[in-house]
């Protein structure tokens, strides 16, 4: 065995046990044995994709991807690189690629859609790459499904299930609190399957539910056991195509209703979700054939409960200040170059205005490095940006307090902000967007979806 192929087996190792600066330190013996080990160079990028070092992740597998062209995981991850570096036309051209590279990879078929989805705001297209993950990954998995045993009395107490991996500091949590807070015990019987990491959030809401259960360590076969043998009658999907997800439990066919709800606004694309909780804001009437799920409109969608120490302020900053400060929180994937050059016209329009980004990078000098370019080639006015890394939640929530108005992203939204007034563009008809929810509260319940199902 060559030196290069057992410092990269050994790299490999250490990745799995979350060692990255051991794996780094192994692919670099092997590349110094093999410097055009293209393979060496892949891992090497996706450690900075996994360490949100764009810029650097771009390099090295765009080298990777000269070395060997028939790599899809390298297509994959500099089409990621590129994307979260606003290059989306590169990108989608990558991720393009690497689908025809490797067909039956699931995740390269997942952010192939969600790209398109993010870039494009074609919804047409958008079904048709869902509509196809779910036909190839999803759909085949319903042939396991065996008959339920549910009991069918009227008026008996509903088993409705929760499964998500962002019951913790997540957006997801704050609207899903309220939720657990007052769900009727005398009417619905609750559990949770829970794939996150637990911190202080998840203690609290697991005191509000009587049936928790710890899933990150389940495969996808043990959790659909699990949930079959609890007997679930409307089973709730919070994460969709996000990191965490367990739609393959779904497409097993877990419980006989199986619903779709708050964790991503596109179509999952798959035959075995039935519902989508959804409100007029969100998906006016015709918006149906854009999702393979049936919608189930409610009053509103979402309630939200803020954290507790998040705090109002009674003005707005800028009679203090004497100008206006504006603000971008969203995920930095959903920072399009249209919406920047748009925020940029505002900047130019208002004179003493300035903008401020958070970005996912960790620390100021990455964040800086990451979008400062991208803000100069675009024409904004880089000296009155303020980059912002990632934050803590209490630092984060304390953001409404130097700010006046929030900006909102498109074609794709954001979710749980502090409270202060936010501006969006005008929406196409036909796209979703969670904005329009966030408002009143939710007045139906998962019983109401079994009700209708079973008449």
């Amino acid at each position: 065995m060559s030196s290069s192929i057992q410092s990269i087996r050994q790299g490999r190792a250490a990745e799995a046990r979350g060692d990255s600066a051991g794996a780094l330190l192994h692919y670099t013996e092997a590349l110094a044995a093999e410097p055009h080990n293209a393979k060496a160079w892949t891992r090497v990028g996706m450690i900075m994709v996994q360490l949100m070092k764009w810029q650097e992740a771009a390099e090295q597998l765009q080298l990777a991807r000269h070395l060997d062209a028939e790599d899809a995981e390298a297509a994959h991850g500099l089409a990621v690189a590129l994307f979260h570096t606003g290059q989306t036309a590169g990108a989608l051209e990558q991720i393009d690629d690497a689908a025809r590279l490797a067909p039956e990879d699931w995740r390269i078929a997942g952010s192939q859609a969600y790209m398109h989805a993010a870039t494009e705001a074609d919804p047409a297209r958008t079904l048709a790459l869902y509509r196809s993950w779910g036909e190839r990954f999803a759909d085949p998995l319903a042939a396991q499904a065996r008959p339920f045993e549910n009991d069918r009395s009227p008026g008996r107490r509903l088993r409705i299930g929760y499964v998500t991996a962002d019951f913790r500091e997540h957006s997801v949590a704050f609207f899903m609190e309220p939720v657990l807070a007052n769900h009727d015990p005398d009417a619905v019987e609750v559990f949770v399957y829970s794939s996150g990491r637990a911190d202080a959030i998840t203690e609290r809401m697991r005191a509000h539910v009587p049936n928790w259960h710890d899933v990150a360590a389940l495969g996808d076969d043990a959790l659909y056991e699990l949930i079959r043998s609890h007997r679930i009658d409307v089973l709730i999907d919070l994460s969709g195509h996000t990191v965490g997800q367990r739609l393959f439990v779904f497409a097993r066919r877990a419980a006989p209703v199986q619903v779709t709800w708050l964790g991503f606004m596109h179509t999952l694309g798959m035959r075995a979700i039935d519902y989508r909780i959804t409100d007029g804001g969100v998906d006016p009437p015709g918006n149906e054939r854009w999702y393979v799920e049936r919608l189930f409109r409610v009053s509103c969608m979402a309630s939200y409960s803020p954290p507790p120490d998040s705090p109002l302020r009674a003005e707005p900053p800028l009679l203090e200040n004497g100008f206006a400060t504006l603000i971008s929180l969203n995920n930095a994937k959903k920072l399009t170059d249209p919406m920047l050059s748009l925020w940029g016209r505002i900047l130019q329009a208002r004179p003493t205005a300035q903008l401020v980004l958070m970005v996912q990078e960790r620390n100021p000098q990455d964040a800086r490095a990451q979008i400062e370019p991208r803000l100069a080639r675009l024409g904004l006015p880089v000296e009155r940006v303020l980059v912002s890394p990632q934050l803590p939640l209490r630092e984060f929530m304390q953001l409404g307090h130097i700010a006046d108005v929030a900006l909102d992203t498109a074609p794709i939204s954001g979710g749980s902000w502090p409270l202060m007034p936010r501006m969006r563009r005008r929406r196409p008809p036909h796209a979703p967007c969670r904005a329009w929810a966030w408002a009143n509260g939710w007045h139906a319940t998962p019983t109401s979806i079994w009700r209708r199902r079973w008449r």
